[in-house]
Parts: C-alpha cells; sequence; structure tokens
C-alpha cells in the first residue's frame, strides 16, 4: 500500500485528494506569474511584447481574482496585494497600447506585489 515516492519517505497513492477553489487560483496565478515573467523580460529588454500572452495573462488574473475574492475573503492580504499589483498591471498595458516607454520600476513594483501577493496565498493554502 505505501510505496517510495520521489522526496517523501512514503506516500499512499489510493487516498484521493480533491481539487479545492484554492488549488485552482493558485494554479492560475502560478501562471499568471510566468507569464508575468515573460512579458517582464520582454519589457525590460526593450523589446515588442505579445500581445496573446498579455491577453491571458490578463484572464487568468482577473479569474484567479475573482475567485479569491469570492471565496477566500478573509485573504484579505493577499487580495490587497493582487489589487495594487493589478492597477500596476492596467498602467503598464494602457502604455504599452498607447505605444508609451514603459516605466521599469513600476514593472518591477508589479512583479515584488504579485509575489507578496502568491506568498500570502500560499500561507493561506498550508493552513
Amino acid at each position: 500500500m505505501f510505496t517510495s515516492f520521489g522526496g517523501d519517505r512514503y506516500c499512499d497513492r489510493s487516498i484521493k485528494m480533491p481539487l479545492t477553489i484554492i488549488d485552482i487560483v493558485i494554479f492560475l496565478f502560478g501562471m499568471t506569474t510566468l507569464m508575468g515573467m515573460y512579458l517582464s523580460s520582454l519589457v525590460l529588454r526593450s523589446k515588442e511584447s505579445s500581445k496573446t500572452t498579455i491577453i491571458v495573462h490578463g484572464i487568468f488574473t482577473i479569474t484567479g481574482f475573482v475567485l479569491l475574492s469570492f471565496y477566500y475573503p478573509a485573504s484579505i492580504k493577499s487580495i490587497l496585494f493582487f489589487a495594487v499589483a493589478t492597477c500596476c498591471g492596467l498602467i503598464l498595458l494602457f502604455q504599452d497600447l498607447t505605444g508609451r516607454r514603459f516605466t521599469k520600476w513600476l514593472c518591477y513594483a508589479h512583479g515584488i506585489l504579485t509575489i507578496i501577493g502568491f506568498v500570502f496565498l500560499l500561507m493561506l493554502r498550508s493552513k
């Protein structure tokens, strides 16, 4: 019944863990983080950003933010950091769509705020 599995000492593979809303939110924000890192690398190197990636990044962010807000309103710290990061992201989107030069410090702030929000989200999951 118990078998060794990777770094875990023992793992019972017969136990099915249900997928919860918080798991979906973590997945969405994890994917958003990866896309954001890719977009940031383009912006910081002054290269053209992918509009498709920007749209998917935004859709994942909005979906994760709505799920987090409605299903876990007690995660106010995470929601607050994601809200401020979203405002920074909207300014970056506006700069991209209007062809203006990106504010690099805002790009850094957007990423740092998102990472802090994600850490609070992971802390919520570990409770």
